[in-house]
């Protein structure tokens, strides 16, 4: 689940890891503000995230990194959701993500989308959201609905539509989503999936 970070530098290197960079660069990052790499969505969501965290008047800033991901990648990510290091977002094409609480590791694939269930439930509340374990995997078009608990290492499929639970190393496909046990041929010792 999500552990906080030292630091926000930190927290945007492990991001910029998930993209194949050993060392962020002051170049990687200001392409990435230009909206000239995939990278820009995660980097523009934890621009938005910590000055948000930060309150009047940085919260104001905060709108501006949002907009900025709306327009530049058309994705929205509320900067109240908690998302641990290595968040990986390969296309952010219509990708919403509401306030959750993920792990290390996410990877959310272009129109996926993790949000309310009820739109008469309080948006910010953490608990109307998916809670999401370390190394998951959520597909092209997939959707998570509500306050569904995502264990670790789940691999979400395409179109998946995820109403109940998933048990941590399972698969999710269909609509509504059927859990599957997981691949032998893609589990180690321990029966969690390895993402590397």
């Amino acid at each position: 689940m999500f552990t906080p970070v030292k630091s926000f530098f930190e927290l945007v290197a492990q991001d910029a890891k998930a993209y194949g960079r050993e060392r962020l660069s002051i170049s990687f990052c200001i392409a990435a503000l230009l909206g000239l790499s995939n990278f820009s969505a995660v980097l523009l969501y934890r621009v938005d995230s910590a000055l948000y965290d930060k309150g009047f008047p940085w919260s104001a800033l905060a709108k501006l990194a949002r907009r900025g991901n709306y327009l530049w990648n058309s994705c929205e990510i509320r900067p109240h959701a908690r998302i641990g290091p290595g968040l990986h977002i390969p296309h952010p094409i219509g990708v919403h993500i509401g306030p959750i609480i993920a792990g290390r590791k996410l990877v959310v694939h272009q129109n996926a989308s993790i949000v309310l269930k009820e739109r008469s439930l309080p948006y910010l509340d953490h608990c109307n959201f998916a809670c999401l374990g370390d190394n998951v995997s959520v597909g092209p078009n997939a959707t998570v609905l509500g306050s569904v608990i995502i264990g670790d290492g789940v691999l979400i499929g395409a179109n998946a539509v995820v109403l109940k639970d998933v048990p941590a190393g399972c698969r999710a496909v269909g609509n509504p989503a059927r859990v599957l046990p997981p691949r032998a041929d893609r589990t180690g010792a321990a029966g969690v999936i390895d993402h590397a």
